[in-house]
């Protein structure tokens, strides 16, 4: 007896449903009756937890989980998140449910494109982190990506890449209070995307934590020029020496 294989669609609405090669009339192409027939399948970020699809029975092994949690390890800064998209992976597929000479597997489709998360409007003080989703995971189609290197703008490139949609303000204390002064933002009081690259292997079954760490060597970029710059760029000095004299 197979187990149930639940399709979603990318409004994270229940569009399939397999049970002992049973499908249910919500299953819009219906399905062969070879073994090795093929299910397509388009996944949003769908939250997965004990407390809520129990009941459906979602098969860890035939999607990948994946968990995101963002930490703020900077003193004196806050940040705040809005959005994350995950840029360039491959968002419908089908899922073969193989037969005993070959294992179930997955296809892919060639078509790229952005998977959006809505994080709200959350704050990330100092040594804080937040997780998402709060509960459970995020479901994946399983597929391997290499990251955009940081090099040239990311638009057009096939590789992955991250887009936080988010504010960095950098706070000090003076006569008046606290002063918060923004290093990051879209200048209106707003928050605007940083590009992040990411190399990643969604597997079938197992959980991926991606941990984005605010701190002053992040891969953090500003994308809205020419070339990326980090969000962060260390202070250095020019020295030149005249003449040496001996300690007293």
């Amino acid at each position: 007896m197979r187990p149930f294989y639940v399709c979603v669609s990318l409004l994270g609405v229940m569009t399939a449903c397999v049970y002992n090669d049973e499908v249910y009339e919500m299953c819009p192409n219906g399905m062969a009756d070879d073994e090795d027939s093929a299910i397509e399948c388009n996944l949003s970020p769908v939250i997965y937890s004990d407390g809520v699809y129990d009941d459906l029975a979602v098969p860890k092994g035939a999607l990948a989980h994946v968990a995101i949690s963002i930490r703020n390890a900077m003193p004196d800064m806050r940040l705040t998140v809005e959005e994350l998209k995950i840029v360039n992976v491959h968002l419908s597929g089908a899922y073969h449910w193989g037969t005993d000479e070959r294992p179930a597997y997955w296809t892919v489709d060639t078509v790229r494109a952005a998977l959006t998360i809505a994080m709200g409007h959350v704050e990330v003080g100092y040594g804080e982190g937040v997780a998402f989703p709060a509960l459970g995971h995020y479901l994946f189609i399983p597929q391997r990506q290499r990251a955009w290197p940081a090099s040239g703008v990311p638009q057009g490139d096939t590789r992955c890449y991250m887009l936080l949609k988010c504010c960095v303000a950098q706070m000090s204390s003076s006569r008046e209070g606290v002063v918060e002064e923004v290093l990051w933002g879209d200048g209106e009081g707003g928050c605007a995307e940083l590009a992040i690259p990411l190399n990643v292997d969604f597997k079938c079954g197992e959980v991926a934590l991606i941990v984005l760490t605010m701190a002053a060597d992040c891969s953090w970029y500003d994308v809205s020029g020419e070339s990326p710059q980090p969000l962060f760029v260390p202070i250095t000095f020019d020295a030149d020496v005249d003449g040496w004299m001996e300690a007293t």
